[in-house]
């Protein structure tokens, strides 16, 4: 497996592992700062209403699932995205002391998928979450959660849901009004 970083992502953190042979099956994980009253509930929350409102709509052939479970002493939300011919996904994420945790394994075929899957959960057996008792600011959250709502909005947009990428474009605007990308964005859309 090789390793790619992303140094761009500077509020959150995002490291990608990929099959060299198969770059397309990889292991991805991202952890950022969320508020610390943010709780596991929040995070099914949301990512039930983004399978609902993208994901379902975008994908009517796709099977997408989301479950409470476990990621060895922490609880967990299991997220399995099922796209015939395009995807099959298993996405484990967790949140604890202020950082959320996504933890992504995703391949373009069912074959693929099922083949590197036993890697995946060697890989979720080893994973540690940090205990680094960090506090993150205010502007450390808000900044991730304009990030956040950009790239909803970019994603929206791909698909061609322009109405719904305007929401995200002013969700973002709302913490952050000077915000060149989602100025640009917003004017781009309207």
């Amino acid at each position: 497996w090789k390793q790619k970083d992303f140094p761009s992502e500077t509020i959150r953190s995002k490291v990608e592992f990929y099959h060299p042979k198969e770059n397309q099956v990889n292991i991805r994980i991202i952890s950022g700062p969320v508020s610390a009253q943010y709780t596991l509930d929040d995070l099914y929350k949301e990512n039930q209403q983004k399978i609902d409102s993208y994901f379902r709509t975008n994908y009517p052939n796709g099977v997408f699932t989301i479950t409470k479970g476990e990621m060895g002493e922490y609880q967990a939300i299991i997220q399995r995205n099922s796209i015939p011919e395009l995807l099959e996904q298993e996405i484990v994420m967790t949140v604890n002391k202020g950082l959320a945790y996504s933890i992504a394994f995703s391949a373009p075929t069912k074959t693929q998928f099922d083949s590197y899957y036993p890697t995946f959960q060697k890989f979720l057996q080893s994973f540690v979450v940090l205990e680094t008792g960090k506090i993150f600011s205010d502007e450390e959250i808000q900044a991730t959660l304009v990030a956040k709502y950009k790239r909803l909005a970019e994603l929206h947009e791909q698909v061609g849901r322009i109405e719904e990428a305007l929401q995200f474009v002013e969700m973002g605007l709302s913490l952050d009004p000077n915000n060149a990308e989602l100025i640009a964005m917003k004017e781009r859309l309207q």
